[in-house]
């Protein structure tokens, strides 16, 4: 890799997500040339990414402008789109990242690797505009990703192993202003010195992002003004405002403000200003925003509050010791509360200790570690909601798959978790799930070696294969096998009936062998399970006979 290109054609926040990518893709391969192709109004934030040789644009108001009005041919929005890859295609790429992975840049990456040496990586389409996978993990994110609110893996681990690159978190992945840098650094030190002079390093500064792209996402406004007035009850936090430089967040701000009679600090940035003001907070409260992705890339601890729309677990904070809060039935009368946020907050900082942590059962916090894929969302606090323990087996049988050494550490998580009782009936659950998958997947592949015998087999093969799809439905470990198997199918592209009917042949031995593998993961855990309990009852008994004995 020598020249790369990496497509993304999201908002602000992902555009600065790739910044991990790139880091890793720098570092791994030294010396890299790398690019990005941005829609142009999210140029600025594609330019304040290090390690970015080129930032090539789309004006994609104009496409729309000449596509959408009814007084301009079609013609036009073609000549300004080859316009806008003019630059882009006089360079020789030796590689291209669909990191977007939509419709639009899987087109764009398709067109630019087409009849070149460029090696497309993630998704792209065949000459006859078959859906064509670079390596299996860009299979599961298009397949696994785009349709399980509980993924396994993140966004961010996954794109990493569909590039083929080792995830190498440190790094500078921001580039910020020196002047601001001092400004900010000085500024806060006044804050901290106000609230407690002798020791102003015990004062933590708390940033408040008020606003999200979506308001379903947003804290809600009497929620913000309670957790404020928990943080002025105390001298060991400091709120301050973060404000975006438009005027209906800047008006927010003023409400929230008047509440307090003016009195809290509001810090408006624009996207050049606002790394330095990240990187001299202790920790910033934010819903899913373009705050959480740079207080990410500046490694400052985040306390994300994932409501609406949020994608937990396919792109939450990523930062070691960030925590993110999530309710485990949303209603539309349910919020988090503020003291929740305000106890996960001390928490956050080292000012209250994980035993003294109160949540409602209601809510569902994470602590963000890290393993062999990357980010980990790992439960703070005991839940009863067993789609998490799906989410963490997934995990522990793809570290299994990948040669990782994390299934044990994933166990125990799951075994301190739950309750016993709700792990036994939800392994049996995952049990049954394979054992359904796997009778049908046998039927399939009775009826699939008939057709291939005899064509005039293939209506019941037809429809045994369909009834195997329909368990990509379903919520277990089995549904990703199943997801993963039906990416394989679809992405089968031969004029031939004779090869195609092989390449499902090969797919379904490759699931059967799949199930195979999950039914071994679940196994391991309820051994592990067996003998931990059995090694703490042995701890208890030599403790007993100690005690005696003394």
């Amino acid at each position: 890799m020598n020249k790369i290109l990496v497509v993304n054609l999201k908002r602000f926040g992902d555009i600065y997500q790739t910044s991990h990518l790139i880091n890793s893709i720098s570092k791994n391969h030294p010396g890299a040339e790398i690019s990005l192709l941005v829609y142009k109004q999210f140029k600025k934030a594609a330019k304040s990414l290090p390690n970015v040789t080129n930032v090539f644009t789309i004006n994609k108001k104009k496409l729309e402008s000449f596509y959408k009005n009814d007084l301009y041919n079609n013609g036009l929005a073609i000549n300004e789109f080859n316009r806008s890859l003019k630059a882009v295609r006089r360079e020789n790429w030796t590689d291209v990242v669909n990191y977007s992975n939509d419709k639009a840049s899987t087109f764009i990456t398709t067109y630019l690797t087409h009849n070149t040496n460029a090696q497309p990586h993630g998704v792209y389409f065949s000459s006859t505009n078959t859906i064509r996978y670079s390596n299996e993990w860009a299979c599961f994110l298009n397949e696994v990703l785009a349709s399980r609110e509980f993924s396994p893996i993140s966004y961010n681990d996954i794109i990493h192993k569909v590039v083929g690159v080792k995830n190498i978190p440190s790094g500078d992945k921001i580039k910020s202003n020196a002047q601001h840098n001092t400004t900010a650094k000085d500024n806060f030190h006044k804050l901290r010195a106000a609230l407690n002079e002798e020791n102003p390093q015990d004062v933590s500064i708390v940033g408040i992002q008020l606003k999200s792209s979506q308001a379903n996402k947003d804290i809600p406004f009497d929620t913000i003004v309670e957790f404020i007035k928990f943080t002025k009850s105390t001298k060991q936090l400091i709120p301050v405002l973060l404000v975006s430089p438009f005027q209906e967040e800047k008006e927010y701000a003023n409400q929230v403000n008047q509440q307090f009679d003016n009195t809290l600090v509001s810090i408006e940035s624009d996207l050049i200003a606002l790394p330095s003001v990240i990187n001299n907070l202790d920790v910033v409260l934010t819903p899913d925003t373009l705050t959480k992705h740079v207080s990410d890339l500046c490694g400052t601890k985040v306390v994300e509050v994932s409501l609406g729309s949020s994608p937990t677990f396919k792109q939450s904070t990523v930062n070691t010791d960030s925590i993110v809060l999530r309710l485990i039935n949303a209603k539309d009368d349910q919020t988090i509360t503020a003291k929740d946020l305000f106890q996960t907050v001390l928490y956050s900082v080292s000012k209250l200790e994980r035993s003294a942590l109160e949540y409602d059962q209601n809510l569902q916090a994470y602590h963000v570690t890290s393993d062999e894929f990357g980010s980990f969302l790992s439960p703070l606090n005991q839940s009863a909601d067993m789609r998490e323990a799906t989410r963490l087996l997934s995990r522990a049988y793809f570290s299994e798959q990948e040669k990782h050494e994390d299934k044990n550490r994933i166990f125990s998580t799951i075994r301190n978790s739950f309750e016993e009782r709700n792990i036994s009936f939800w392994l049996e659950r995952e049990k049954v799930e394979i054992s359904e998958c796997t009778k049908m997947l046998l039927r399939t592949l009775r009826s699939l070696i008939r057709t291939q015998e005899n064509l005039k087999n293939a209506p019941q093969f037809v429809e045994d294969l369909d009834d195997l799809l329909l368990s990509v439905s379903s919520p277990s470990i089995a549904g990703i096998n199943t997801l993963l198997f039906r990416g394989t199918i679809d992405s089968l592209e031969n004029d031939n009936v004779e090869e195609n009917l092989k390449g499902i042949e090969r797919a379904v031995y490759r699931l059967k062998n799949d199930l195979q593998q999950t039914l071994h993961i679940i196994r391991d855990l309820e051994k592990f399970i067996k003998d931990t309990k059995s090694s703490e009852i042995s701890r208890k008994i030599q403790n007993n006979i100690g005690q005696i004995d003394a």
